[in-house]
């Protein structure tokens, strides 16, 4: 729905047929830490990659050759054991992402905020449902730039609601963000709406990561 190519790589053929069976999706069979199926799958010209075998040392691997063949890729790696995190990080991971920790924290959400969960649940894994999250860069050349948040007209022109902004260079997040907030090149705004809504803003805005 976004309109991202992408390509799985996995090296048990009876799975990727079977999943074949409900989505269509491009794929190489093979063995992802080899560096000759990275590159038939594209590694060198893709934008992004994540490492999501079950195993650590074949995740790190996976960074490591990754990193080497792209060095401007995004990398996105998950890890089994806390003490993987650094190696993981310093063989090249952006981020990553420990799958018992986030199940224990949504089980914990699920039973403290119900209703919150559920609305993450209907927006994130319905596919008919086309209202979501995402970023949007400001691009240089943007009409935003320099104009505050509520000159911006960001609702009145896309119907998106902005709800939290990372202004340029820094980590954190501004949530709410005040109608006089000022806008510059390389601030990310957090939105919610629908698909079609999103992409007209990112044509506003220039976004130079579409």
């Amino acid at each position: 729905k976004m309109k991202k190519h992408f390509v799985v790589i996995d090296k048990d053929n009876e799975r990727l047929q079977r999943v074949l069976q409900s989505y269509e999706f491009l794929y190489v069979q093979g063995d992802a830490t080899n560096d000759e199926t990275l590159l038939k799958a594209g590694v060198e010209r893709a934008t992004g990659l994540i490492a999501s075998l079950s195993s650590d040392k074949d995740n790190l691997f996976i960074v490591l050759s990754a990193r080497e063949l792209n060095p401007a890729l995004r990398i996105v790696s998950k890890a089994v054991e806390e003490g993987a995190f650094q190696k993981i990080r310093k063989a090249g991971a952006d981020d990553i992402i420990f799958p018992d920790a986030i199940g224990g924290l949504r089980m914990a959400s699920s039973m403290l905020r119900p209703n919150v969960v559920s609305f993450l649940d209907v927006m994130l894994k319905h596919h008919d449902e086309t209202t979501r999250f995402s970023e949007v860069t400001i691009g240089e050349g943007s009409k935003f730039i320099g104009s505050t948040l509520m000159n911006a007209k960001i609702p009145q022109q896309t119907e998106l609601l902005v709800i939290a902004i990372r202004q340029a260079g820094e980590e954190g997040f501004i949530y709410n963000p005040k109608p006089a907030t000022q806008l510059k090149s390389g601030d990310v705004l957090i939105v919610i709406g629908k698909i079609n809504q999103i992409q007209k803003l990112q044509k506003l805005a220039k976004d130079p990561t579409v």
